[in-house]
């Protein structure tokens, strides 16, 4: 009797995978991981098939990593960042009124006639202080040239700012220090069930793949290796001119031969 899977609704050939079994990778039910990254209830009705090939949940577990992903980094945020000002603190010198630029004037002339094209050249220093005002920046640098001028805006001083891709370094430093700390601890037996795992999902994605996907995989690995071995040869042609430039200043330095002939 034929297979399907419940998905991509191809033929599955190799060892399907039941709907009601959990994700190695999420300890999680497939079910309710469909549930979570698609907002689509299956429905549980034994005529429909109830099975899914391996190329879909590999293609599941990578989509429930990146929901998350991105949950934690969105309650990882709003823990962190700053919360932004009421209306009521801002600076009053936002709503007093404040005489027009030459970016305003520009826009003005061009609300009144609207046919007509932006001719006026704006000084971007004027452009960079509306800007400040309106949103809080601080102009750290203003470099203005006859030929180009530059403006480097940064965040309001703020002692609690962090450098985020400092932290998602330290994160995934963390994250190493943890996975080795827990390898450490392993014992000789969980030690062996985590190959054997691994062997088993490396063997179940094998299985899984089409015969366009393994010839891909092998001219791939043909590359790769057409690529290293031209390295290997590079490495040692250039080890060779080393070493036969070294015996020709070895042979030059020898006493009794005449270096200018």
């Amino acid at each position: 009797m034929s297979v399907f899977c419940r998905i991509c609704r191809g033929q599955i050939f190799s060892q399907p995978i039941p709907l009601s079994n959990s994700s190695l990778r999420h300890s999680k039910l497939l079910y309710d991981m469909i549930f979570e990254c698609t907002q689509i209830m299956l429905t549980k009705n034994t005529r429909l098939p109830q099975f899914l090939c391996q190329a879909c949940v590999i293609r599941l577990d990578e989509a429930f990593a990146f929901l998350q992903q991105c949950r934690e980094s969105e309650q990882i945020f709003a823990k962190t960042l700053p919360a932004a000002d009421q209306p009521e603190k801002l600076d009053l010198r936002h709503k007093t009124p404040r005489p027009l630029t030459v970016t305003d004037s520009v826009k003005l002339e061009l609300l009144n006639n609207p046919s007509e094209e932006l001719t006026v050249p704006v000084p971007f220093s004027s452009v960079a202080a509306s800007f400040a005002a309106t949103y809080g920046h601080v102009l750290l640098e203003t470099c203005t040239d006859s030929s180009r001028s530059s403006t480097v805006l940064t965040s309001p001083a703020d002692p609690n700012s962090k450098d985020w891709m400092s932290e998602a370094r330290k994160h995934r430093e963390r994250q190493r220090i943890s996975t080795a700390r827990r390898r450490a601890n392993m014992t000789p037996e969980q030690r062996e069930k985590e190959r054997e795992r691994a062997r088993i999902r490396q063997a179940q994605r094998r299985a899984g793949r089409s015969d366009d996907e393994v010839r891909a995989q092998r001219e791939r690995d043909r590359i790769r290796q057409a690529i290293k071995r031209a390295k290997f040869r590079e490495v040692e042609l250039v080890q060779q001119q080393q070493h036969q430039s070294q015996q020709v200043q070895s042979f030059a330095l020898e006493p009794g031969i005449n270096q200018f002939g």
